[in-house]
């Protein structure tokens, strides 16, 4: 999958109305990406996070497109760096929480620290 895909996945999964960290983290678990949890039959979603749910991720519900295409025109325009749950660079120690951000951004250089004060 190219780069900007697994963010525009990542990014559409994000903004599924409805649909929180907790959720994400689940579908996560369960799928590995984004963009199988995107592609992922109702009946398989339902199992993970309910009925409701997995129509508004089929549906695209609440999703905006234009937002999607703004915030990836934004990320490379400003140089903006950015990990994914599945990236390898991901924060362990956030990974692990319950409801871990499923998209982290950053300016500069991306570093593996101690992440004490997140």
């Amino acid at each position: 999958m190219l780069v900007m895909e697994e963010l525009a996945s990542w990014l559409t999964v994000r903004s599924v109305k409805g649909l929180g960290e907790r959720s994400i983290k689940k579908l996560w678990n369960r799928y590995r990406s984004a963009r199988a949890i995107l592609e992922a039959p109702v009946d398989e979603l339902a199992e993970v996070v309910g009925r409701k749910k997995a129509q508004a991720i089929r549906d695209r519900e609440g999703v905006s497109d234009r937002k999607v295409e703004r915030t990836l025109y934004l990320v490379k325009k400003e140089g903006i760096g950015w990990l994914t749950l599945e990236s390898e660079l991901y924060p362990p120690p956030l990974r692990d929480i319950p409801d871990p951000p499923p998209v982290l951004f950053y300016m500069g250089v991306w570093e593996e620290r101690s992440l004490a004060g997140v």
